[in-house]
């Protein structure tokens, strides 16, 4: 029971502040690293897969004009090389469309997802062909909610997890990967 208790202050705590200062970055690390050990990966990627194509659906009706430039803008910003810059853009990006949705519910249970895949999504993202794939993907994704087309930015999204799905089985789990 203590272990299970342990695990749900440290999400609360993670929860807490979005952007921690450096002082608080190992603690931060130590927490995501206990929880995600406590979490089957691919129970967290089946979970966003759920999660995220009918949000994306959702997204369609409510999202704003200003939320669909922010989406483009961000697109271009995932082109750099810098890895990292990367990284921010698509978080920013995948957060961006859970707040088109405008369901508080929905975006809280993704950021408990996101935090928990977190350093299995910076390791794929290491990999040009993750990027190069995910790039397309938000490109596709982008399209479909600026016209509004729900099923189509669903399965645009539902596509976009499961390539990440794959690529991660490739670049990671494999006999020869980063794990």
């Amino acid at each position: 029971m203590l272990k299970k208790e342990l695990l749900e202050l440290c999400l609360l705590q993670l929860l807490a502040g979005e952007d921690p200062d450096v002082a608080e970055r190992p603690l931060r690390e130590f927490y995501l690293q206990l929880m995600t050990d406590h979490y089957d990966v691919s129970q967290l990627y089946e979970a966003r897969l759920m999660l995220e194509g009918l949000v994306a659906r959702l997204a369609c009706q409510r999202v704003s004009e200003e939320q669909l430039q922010q989406l483009e803008a961000l697109n271009r910003q995932m082109q750099s090389n810098d890895v990292e810059e990367y990284i921010r853009a698509d978080i920013a990006y995948h957060n961006l469309i859970m707040l088109a949705a405008d369901n508080r519910v929905l975006y809280e249970m993704y950021q408990v997802i996101r935090l928990l895949l977190e350093k299995s999504q910076r390791e794929i993202a290491q990999q040009e062909e993750v990027r190069a794939t995910s790039r397309a993907q938000h490109r596709e994704i982008w399209e479909a909610l600026k016209k509004r087309d729900g099923d189509a930015a669903m399965s645009r999204m539902n596509q976009h997890i499961r390539s990440m799905i794959e690529l991660r089985k490739k670049y990671v789990e494999t006999p020869g990967g980063e794990e």
